[in-house]
Order: C-alpha cells, then structure tokens, then sequence
C-alpha cells in the first residue's frame, strides 16, 4: 500500500463532503425559488432529482459527483427525457465546489450560467434546457426510410 494513496482518499472525502454541501444548499435556494412565469415551466427539485414537464415530455436530471483532471469536483445534472423507451440526454450543466453553475466543469467566464443562489438560477436552467430540447432529436423529424 503507498502512503499517498491514504492521503489521496483523504482529500478527496473532504472534497467529496464540500460539493454535497454545496449541491444541498443549490437544492434548497431551487426550492424557495418562484418559477419564472414567462417560460410557463416549473422545476420540481429534491437533492436526488431535477425535473420538468414541459412538450409533453418529463425531463430528469439526478445528481452525479465528477471529478476533472485537475482534480475539482463538481455536481454533473444531465437532463434525459425517454424517447422510443430509451434515454436521451438533451442537455447538461455544472455546480461547482464555489457555487458556479456552467456549461463545462471548469468554465472559462463565457461558459458560465449564474451562481446557485441567483434569484434567476431556476429560469436560467429551464431557458436553456427547453431550448436545447426543442433542438434536439427529440423533436427531429425521423429519416426516411429507404425502399
């Protein structure tokens, strides 16, 4: 067993601890957020689930703890709506460990969406969620079949 190993682990529990913490007080500002009435969706939340239901579609999205190669953790929440009885992702977004949202772990300033405890965070990820569904295969006409 290397020694570092341990160490390893050690940090990484208390970088693993940080990014729960963060990801339930995201959860809780979701929670005592209003749904932004222009885009006439609201975000159901709890610390296992994000979803909608929005185009006659449900969008999901659960919580996953990642790690980049710079070693920074981050809460991935991939919305996936089923079509055809199979997943598909439609869209993703990021929660840092400082309270970022973004469209990429470790989001240059041009990538990021909002903090967590932006009085806009909930229509913020609606705007962009629906959007990118409307353009995604979901609602993409089927190829023709060939003869």
């Amino acid at each position: 067993m290397n020694p570092q190993d341990v160490v390893d682990i050690s940090n990484a529990k208390g970088h693993f601890d940080s990014i729960i913490a963060m990801n339930t007080l995201f959860v809780e500002h979701l929670k005592k957020t209003l749904a932004p009435q222009d885009v006439q969706a609201t975000l159901a939340c709890n610390n296992n689930e994000l979803a909608t239901h929005c185009f006659g579609h449900t969008f999901t999205a659960i919580p996953r703890v990642v790690r980049d190669g710079q070693g920074l953790y981050y809460i991935e929440y991939e919305f996936q709506a089923t079509h055809a009885e199979q997943p598909l992702a439609i869209w993703r977004f990021y929660l840092s460990s400082g309270g970022s949202l973004s469209h990429a772990p470790n989001a240059e300033a041009s990538r990021r969406i909002c903090d967590y405890n932006n009085q806009a965070a909930t229509k913020h990820i609606l705007v962009n969620l629906l959007t990118r569904a409307l353009k995604s295969s979901l609602f993409s006409p089927a190829q023709p079949q060939m003869a």
